[in-house]
């Protein structure tokens, strides 16, 4: 699985590339990536995606439940963690 380490910075670029594509509008769209041991980066809930950071993400756990960064995850979440554990 990825590390929060070399993964922000790749989530901050698809971020802005969404918003380049006209695919992301405004505070619409979220992105997240599971990562090791049943956490997820997210990004954080009222914040346009050109404008995401590495800094800016959200690491949550399996339930959605923060638990580092500095914003609220994506209202999404638990969405986002259903369809990875449909996925695993």
């Amino acid at each position: 699985m990825p590390s929060i380490a070399n993964t922000g910075d790749d989530i901050a670029a698809v971020c802005k590339r969404l918003a380049e594509l006209g695919m992301a509008n405004a505070n619409g769209g979220n992105v997240s990536i599971r990562l090791a041991e049943g956490t997820y980066l997210v990004t954080p809930t009222g914040m346009c995606l050109r404008d995401v950071t590495a800094a800016d993400l959200v690491t949550v756990d399996a339930v959605g439940v923060k638990l580092d960064g500095p914003g609220e995850p994506t209202m999404e979440v638990k969405s986002h963690i259903s369809l990875y554990q449909q996925r695993p």
